[in-house]
């Protein structure tokens, strides 16, 4: 089994690619200076669902509004969730993260069991659950396999507690929007260290009231 992570520049350029389960985690504003306007983005990220089978899957963010209309209509649809429960994949249920498929719900583990912080990294998990299941794993390998997922070095690392502060460095994220929602997990200090390109929006103003300092690298 191959798992890829692929980007719209990659997925303009397609022909005959396909995948046996794909995922769309979201979309929000980005790269705009390559393809000019979000329809044009959409349209390219949207070609991973291009060569799809009837066989095949497709994972969508259901609580995106910019990502649900673009659910192909070949491969089996599949959602996830935090804020509702959906026909079929993951979502949250009080404290639990339960898959559903083919009408069975099972709870695959807690929501507070989830080692990263953030919304965007609970999505993440249940975007995981929801393919790790369809690709056959059982949900015990599942849950063992988010809790043993530390997170990878410059995305939302922690770095060190000042005088009861957490700090967390930020090096993948490249859009306000990323950023943003990176910064509404648990820590107070974000150090960024990859600043916006000039083609990009503006650094917003508005971040969550518990991040208290940030320092952009230059």
């Amino acid at each position: 089994m191959t798992v890829v992570e692929l980007s719209s520049f990659q997925l303009e350029l397609i022909k005959d690619f396909r995948t046996d389960i794909s995922v769309f985690l979201n979309l929000t504003p980005d790269h705009l200076d390559r393809h000019h306007t979000m329809e044009l983005y959409s349209k390219a990220k949207a070609r991973i669902f291009e060569n799809q089978r009837e066989e095949d899957f497709a994972i969508l963010n259901a609580d995106d509004p910019g990502t649900t209309p673009l659910a192909p209509t070949r491969p089996h649809l599949y959602w996830f969730s935090r804020k509702q429960r959906v026909a079929q994949g993951a979502f949250v249920r009080g404290s639990e993260i339960v898959f559903r498929n083919d009408g069975m719900e099972e709870v695959v583990l807690k929501q507070e069991e989830v080692p990263l912080p953030g919304a965007h990294n609970l999505e993440n998990v249940l975007a995981a659950v929801a393919a790790t299941r369809l690709a056959g794993a059982s949900s015990k390998a599942v849950r063992e396999g988010v809790l043993s997922f530390a997170g990878v070095e410059h995305r939302l690392e922690f770095v060190a507690e000042v005088n009861g502060v957490p700090a967390a460095r930020i090096k993948g994220a490249t859009t306000p929007f990323c950023k943003r929602r990176c910064a509404k997990g648990r820590f107070w200090h974000c150090s960024l260290a990859r600043p916006l390109t000039k083609s990009r929006a503006r650094f917003p103003a508005a971040w969550p009231s518990s991040v208290q300092a940030l320092s952009i690298a230059p």
